[in-house]
């Protein structure tokens, strides 16, 4: 079952794409919905394989229990993404004027999002000032280089100086859980799901601030957005 679902949320993440390059709202408001429930109900099944489906490989029933409360900030950490992504997808039927205000209230659902991973890393890794120092040094790095790119913040230049600083710390914690405990299977894929969401999101910014951007970024921005939160969801699956 898990494998069917996550078929089908890859499937609907595809056709979702499509339809947002053709230009399609209402359908790509529709659909962009499905596509976020669907990284929700990869976690859902990952969740069951784990605790209730016994002839699974995965299965781990009571003893997966004392991680239930960091599996629960991934799943609130996916909800927010949800959010995130219904308020974003908004703008084509908003005016101008409204651009600020949607991008402002997607950076709140979103960090919302990564303050609840990063949250359960910690719980599930322990706490080292190291990610801070990393968060604050790419993000600086990512702002100086910014410049040379010709992006336009405008209102929005605050709330994603803060937005970068948190999924930067949100990686460089993941960075840290697999230098402490070694590179298995779970820490693999939340380091390659953190590093996804990083890369969406500075692909996101040629979308949002640069004067005519490329259509390939908006896809792009799309397919690694996506990949990043099904892998997320998915790494649990590894835990223990």
């Amino acid at each position: 079952m898990l494998w069917l679902i996550l078929a089908l949320a890859v499937f609907s993440v595809a056709i979702f794409i499509v339809s947002d390059t053709k230009g399609w709202l209402l359908r790509a408001y529709f659909l962009k919905a499905l596509a976020s429930f669907g990284f929700i109900g990869v976690l859902v099944l990952v969740l069951y394989e784990k605790l209730f489906h016994v002839g699974s490989f995965f299965y781990l029933g009571d003893e997966f229990l004392d991680y239930l409360p960091f599996a629960f900030l991934f799943l609130l950490a996916l909800v927010s993404g949800l959010i995130g992504d219904l308020v974003l997808q908004l703008r084509p039927f908003r005016p101008q004027a409204d651009k600020d205000q949607i991008i402002f209230s997607g950076v709140v659902a979103f960090s919302a999002g990564h303050i609840f991973y990063y949250s359960a890393l910690v719980g599930l890794g322990g706490f080292s000032f190291y990610p801070f120092i990393g968060a604050i040094i790419l993000t600086g790095l990512v702002f100086f280089f910014s410049r040379f790119m010709k992006l336009e913040w405008g209102k929005s230049f605050w709330p994603c100086v803060w937005y970068s600083f948190i999924i930067f710390l949100m990686t460089c914690q993941a960075v840290v859980i697999g230098i402490r405990f070694g590179f298995g299977w779970f820490e693999i894929f939340v380091l390659a799901g953190a590093s996804l969401f990083a890369l969406s999101d500075l692909i996101l910014s040629q979308v949002y601030f640069r004067k005519e951007p490329k259509a390939i970024m908006s896809v792009l921005n799309l397919s690694t957005y996506y990949s990043a939160q099904i892998l997320l969801a998915l790494s649990l699956l590894f835990l223990l």
